[in-house]
Parts: C-alpha cells; structure tokens; sequence
C-alpha cells in the first residue's frame, strides 16, 4: 500500500521483498499460499500495466518480474480447487498476462479460454464479473488484431457491452471498457 501511495523505488523494492518472502515463508502447503502467488502476481501487473502506460503501449520486452509474475498467477491457479470463490479472479490474472502478450501471440487463444472459463465460472453476485468479462473482450480483441479476424472483433465488442453493463457507472474500469469497445468496432467494420 505504501507504494501505491509514494510510488517510490525503495518501497517498490521492499513490497517485491515481503511478498516474495511470504512465498518462501509460506511454501506450497500454506493455507494461504495460493493468496500470496495471487498477491504477487496482481501487484507486479499493477506496477508493470502502470509503467506502460508512462511509457509506451507497444510491448518492447517483457521484465524478468513480469514473467516471474505470471509464473507466481499460474501456481495461484494450479493450487486452486474448483468450485472455489477464487478460482474466477485467478483465471482471469493469468489471462491478463497472457493478453498483455507477455507470452507471446501464442498466449492469446489460452487467454481467451482462460478468460472464458473465469466468466463461465462466476457467481452471479460476484461483484468482479464486469472485470471478467473486460479480459474477456480483451484477450478475445488481441487475437483478433493479430489474425485479422473481423468476427472476433464482433464478439469481442459483445463481452465489452456485457462488461460495460455490468460494471457501476463510477467504475474506473468503464474507461477501459469504452476503449476495448471502441477498437473491437473499427477492427469489426474494416
């Protein structure tokens, strides 16, 4: 939380190292290991999604603690039970590294699956759903700039409308709604 507040590198560093040694602290067996993966992983995409965007859009190489995190939202997920309330935020962490190219083009298709899947497996009262459902058309919009495929584009704009209906009109997360919708529309009609 402090760095989030001062955006520091010295607190950057010291969350990396209180996270990663609640990880070794923890090992596999912990109650809580799955927690502390998911923790890891979301803040790394936080702080990675956020340099971006000081940046540039266009991925130019992916940091070693950015693979590192996907790695950490994979074991999150590996370790999570089916049925459980997590397992939707955990797939759709792992889709949003994956949409975010850091494996590749060939990571796109097992993002839209994985992001699928969080959205099949929601609650309905889950208050996230919007979010799921925005990786959704997202991950679904990359593949779809990358193959050129005018019909994923089309129900890419589906999962964001979705989204965008479900999200609260305050949300941060319209912004980006609106941005996934508007592009899934000028890929859709050429």
């Amino acid at each position: 939380m402090r760095y989030y507040d001062t955006q520091q590198a010295d607190d950057l560093a010291g969350c990396r190292e209180h996270l990663a040694e609640a990880i070794r602290l923890g090992g596999r067996k912990d109650p809580d290991a799955a927690m502390y993966r998911q923790q890891f992983a979301a803040f790394e995409g936080t702080h990675w999604s956020t340099e971006r965007a000081k940046a540039a859009p266009v991925i130019t190489a992916v940091p070693a603690e950015v693979r590192k995190a996907l790695r950490m939202a994979r074991e999150a997920l590996e370790m999570t039970e089916e049925g459980s309330p997590h397992l939707p935020v955990r797939l759709v962490l792992v889709a949003e590294f994956l949409g975010q190219g850091v494996d590749g083009p060939g990571g796109l298709s097992e993002a839209v699956k994985l992001a699928e899947r969080a959205v099949a497996v929601a609650h309905p009262d889950d208050p996230r759903r919007s979010r799921y459902h925005n990786a959704h058309a997202q991950a679904l919009l990359r593949l779809a700039e990358h193959r050129g495929d005018r019909s994923m584009a089309v129900k890419a704009q589906t999962s964001a409308v979705r989204a965008g209906q479900l999200a609260h009109p305050y949300d941060p997360l319209q912004v980006g709604i609106v941005q996934t919708l508007h592009r899934a529309r000028a890929l859709a009609s050429g």
